[in-house]
């Protein structure tokens, strides 16, 4: 493996079936990091909308142009879901590390220098931050926000943070995972998953490395009313296989992360899968 660099390139993909809304303010928030050597990869399914003229008027804009090392823009009607997506800006991909960004959320301006300099320190190939969560003032989302917090502020509580992954999607969102183009080739990528591909990469990349959590709020996730709600977004039928497949291959297959939830760890182990009531997925997926 490689050692991360703080001065490594960051490759930033876009789906770009965002509103129009949310367009601009979207690759924006890219535009404004805080370090150099910053590529966008933006990956289009190729249909007609005021979305994707906004995302094309605005990487065409010459201090877009000079502010980026490398734009992309892919035409691609096969990706009919957000993993395909994904997975075709990944074959783009030039950067060292690489961190996906989603329709209405945002970046802090120093994000990709925060958790470069994490990564270089640590050595992590995988990491992501505490996130901060934007939302209309209803008590409603107010509670769920609460909610969401709560599942971050249990990370500490686990051994590990692969441990804390293991029990829920405590990224919280997709676009919440830094992670090295090294270690994406090595686990192949995003799976074919309806809503949970986010949780089902990371815990992927569990076995391989040991992920980094990054207390400060650089990722902002902002709530709509009618929508999934980040740690809690996976189906029950993603769950079920993404569960079997990681419980699976944690005791069927070398597993290289000497710290990754596995048999390796004795007694706790199993006692960690029978209070998280986990002896369901231990058939083979």
């Amino acid at each position: 493996m490689t050692a991360p660099r703080e001065t490594a390139r960051v490759s930033v993909i876009v789906p770009a079936w965002q509103g129009v809304q949310d367009a601009e303010a979207t690759l924006q928030c890219v535009y404004d990091q805080d370090c150099e050597g910053v590529e966008i990869i933006v990956v289009d399914d190729g249909s007609r909308s005021a979305a994707r003229d906004v995302t094309r008027g605005f990487l065409r804009r010459a201090n877009v142009a000079a502010r980026f090392s490398r734009i992309v823009f892919v035409e691609e009607s096969s990706v009919s879901n957000a993993s395909r997506a994904i997975n075709r800006g990944l074959r783009e991909c030039r950067g060292d590390y690489i961190n996906i960004l989603e329709a209405g959320d945002a970046l802090a301006v120093s994000r990709f220098s925060h958790l470069l300099r994490a990564c270089a320190e640590s050595g992590a190939e995988l990491a992501f931050s505490r996130v901060e969560i934007l939302s209309d003032t209803s008590a409603r989302w107010s509670t769920e926000a609460a909610a969401l917090y709560s599942v971050q502020d249990d990370i500490e509580f686990l051994p590990t943070v692969g441990y804390a992954l293991l029990r829920s999607q405590c990224a919280l969102a997709t676009a919440n995972l830094f992670f090295s183009r090294r270690l994406a080739a090595h686990v192949g990528g995003f799976g074919e998953h309806e809503i949970g591909y986010g949780w089902d990469f990371a815990l992927r990349c569990v076995l391989v490395t040991e992920p980094l959590f990054v207390p400060e709020p650089l990722y902002y996730y902002r709530l709509r009313g009618g929508e999934n709600l980040p740690g809690t977004a996976a189906s029950a039928s993603d769950s079920e296989s993404i569960l079997k497949n990681y419980l699976f291959l944690c005791r069927n297959r070398p597993v290289e992360n000497p710290v990754a939830p596995s048999p390796a760890w004795g007694p706790f182990f199993a006692s960690f899968v029978e209070a998280s009531q986990y002896g369901k997925y231990l058939a083979k997926p």
